[in-house]
């Protein structure tokens, strides 16, 4: 295993600062070509010199788990149907883009109940949370809409816990916060996907943190069923 050099320990700088950074711009900072860079990060991820955690906003993505777990846990505490949706203005449901921003409420519409169809919308006395537009152009788009399937742009927790995530009725999702990269580089979509954050739902509706799965790693955390890499729209 080699020591890292001059040029190693410079990468690591850079990417310390901002794990965001492209290939091409540190290599045009270091006086190298891109290609270089991407070999060394390669390698030293390979032989465990360095690992890239600092992804995408976490601070956003813990938000949304939290939005997640209150609309669950409300629905178990009140014996009632919560519903988390995707909110341009934080009052409708009226979108698929999650980064858009999200409402969590109540739905106490017993004469017409929230569904995927007729998203009805919620009283201001029902609603639990709201979220704000994402920053840095950041998306957040769930694994229908990924999936080339269209989305529901909403989740409804059942009184049991278990949610309803699309007309297929109690399946899993998973949510994936992916930056915009740097669009004039020709691997930006592979780096993209390999920065993206994602969060699982599992059928039985428990929240958590996506991984790796795969056997060897390959750096891109899966979806809710395990065998499928996250993808970014």
């Amino acid at each position: 295993m080699r020591k890292l050099d001059e040029v190693d320990r410079a990468i690591v700088a850079h990417l310390s600062r901002d794990a965001r950074v492209s290939n091409r711009q540190i290599a045009a900072e270091l006086g190298v070509t891109e290609g270089t860079v991407r070999a060394r990060i390669k390698r030293m991820e390979q032989e465990k010199l360095m690992r890239i955690t600092a992804v995408t906003n976490i601070n956003q993505i813990n938000s949304f788990i939290s939005a997640l777990q209150v609309a669950r846990s409300e629905a178990v505490k009140r014996g009632a149907h919560v519903v988390l949706c995707a909110s341009t203005d934080q009052q409708n449901c009226n979108t698929t883009q999650w980064e858009q921003g999200w409402i969590v409420f109540v739905d106490t519409n017993t004469t017409k109940p929230f569904t995927f169809a007729t998203p009805t919308k919620p009283t201001k006395s029902d609603i639990l949370r709201v979220g704000g537009q994402l920053s840095g152009n950041d998306t957040l788009r769930d694994s229908l809409s990924t999936s080339g399937t269209t989305s529901t742009g909403a989740i409804i927790y059942k009184p049991s816990g278990a949610p309803i995530t699309s007309t297929a009725n109690n399946t899993g999702n998973t949510f994936t916060l992916c930056d915009p990269g740097d669009a004039s580089d020709p691997n930006n979509a592979t780096d993209r996907q390999k920065r993206a954050r994602a969060v699982n739902i599992k059928i039985s509706g428990l929240i958590g943190l996506a991984t790796d799965t795969d056997t060897p790693p390959d750096g891109i955390v899966d979806d809710y069923t395990n065998t499928t890499n996250v993808k970014c729209p």
